[in-house]
């Protein structure tokens, strides 16, 4: 049986996977110049060098995940972003010394969500259209 708390947990979390890949894969279109990092330097490299490439896989992700996941349409948004704070801990852990603006990262990292959520928003907004015209 399919419950609906499940859906929710399988939106979440292809939504922090989407959001990863989001802030991972402008590096590689781009051809960005890597920096170091004590875990991920790919992901340092994305997150420092955002583009509106990350803004618009944001945004697409956020449109698919309203579209047909589970879930309000915010918490889709912020569950983008969910992975990054915690492998900015994990290199906290690592490396001390990393991350010491890290309350700023955090609250970019919630901002940066908000067009994920954006987008969330007007999936679902389509999905009650679509609902709505077959009817």
């Amino acid at each position: 049986m399919w419950h609906w708390r499940s859906s929710v947990l399988i939106s979440l979390g292809c939504a922090a996977l989407l959001g990863l890949a989001s802030v991972i894969l402008p590096v590689w279109i781009l051809s960005l110049q890597p920096y170091t990092a004590p875990l991920f330097p790919l992901l340092r490299t994305g997150v420092e060098g955002i583009s509106y490439l990350t803004i618009l896989f944001l945004f697409v992700s956020g449109l698919l995940l309203g579209f047909v996941g589970a879930g309000h349409p915010l918490l889709l948004g912020f569950a983008t972003m969910i992975l990054l704070p915690c492998l900015a801990i994990a290199e906290m852990l690592a490396s001390p010394t990393s991350h010491t603006l890290w309350p700023l990262e955090f609250a970019l990292y919630g901002l940066i969500s908000l067009c994920a959520a954006f987008g969330a928003f007007l999936g679902r907004y389509l999905r009650k259209r679509a609902i709505k015209s077959d009817v």
